[in-house]
């Protein structure tokens, strides 16, 4: 799973790229009557044209939907390589966002280019009459709800997080207890209230609300992130095993 994952999301960065630089700006050599092209374009025909001129580095504001984490590694990777500004002509900015919603506002006024986001905001953003598109996917990621089998929040199972605290981004909309609910009724529990559970708007920090006590569950937890991030703070405090579900 771990060595498919990294393939799509190196495919899907290259074609990424690939996208913006063509469809974005997408000037070309051969059409004389253009005044303003593109870093990566102006590379190239300087190049062919045999010129010493400097290259001229277009910024890219690009914001993520998470604090950085493994997901980004071929973003970042890039970047620290020189790859986007040698082979492409770009100086690419990586920016956290502050919160999760934001990302079409901040393109909206000015302060990014382009961002990854889920295309449930997209699909929110487009019903509103926003003017927003999506134009390729970064990557695709198993998810999920973290719980601690091992504390005294009385969850051993999935069918137990009913009527329990949720962490999660966009507390207290209701994004968290229908994510939740889902699994409590694939668990077999069909009779548990949305209305039950308890909201608590933790952000991204998923572990750190939930081992802080203010939360008993968390979502959207990523497989390769908070599952390694758990169990290397216990490994470091010599605790049993946690048994994350």
């Amino acid at each position: 799973m771990m060595k498919h994952k990294q393939s799509h999301v190196v495919i899907t960065l290259l074609f990424f790229f690939a996208i913006l630089v063509e469809n974005t700006y997408g000037q070309q050599c051969s059409d004389t009557t253009t005044t303003t092209t593109t870093a990566s374009s102006e590379k190239t025909c300087k190049e062919a044209q045999g010129s010493d001129e400097d290259i001229t580095i277009t910024t890219i504001r690009l914001g993520l939907e998470w604090f950085i984490n493994p997901d980004h590694l071929p973003l970042i990777v890039a970047q620290k390589h020189g790859i986007f500004q040698d082979d492409f002509g770009l100086n690419v900015q990586l920016v956290e966002p502050k919160d999760h919603w934001e990302a079409e506002e901040e393109i909206l006024n000015g302060r990014l280019d382009v961002a990854v986001t889920e295309p449930l905001h997209l699909a929110q953003d487009a019903a509103n009459g926003k003017p927003v598109l999506g134009f390729s996917r970064f990557l695709h990621t198993d998810g999920g709800v973290l719980y601690d089998a091992a504390a005294d929040h009385g969850i051993r199972r999935p069918a137990d997080m009913c009527g329990k605290t949720i962490s999660y981004p966009g507390s207290p909309g209701p994004g968290g207890p229908a994510i939740v609910n889902t699994m409590v009724k694939a668990d077999g529990k069909l009779d548990c209230d949305l209305n039950s559970y308890g909201k608590y708007n933790g952000g991204f920090f998923h572990t750190d609300a939930i081992q802080s006590g203010k939360a008993d569950v968390a979502t959207l937890v990523f497989w390769n992130f908070e599952i390694p991030e758990v169990r290397e703070e216990k490994e470091g405090r010599k605790e049993p095993d946690s048994k994350f579900g």
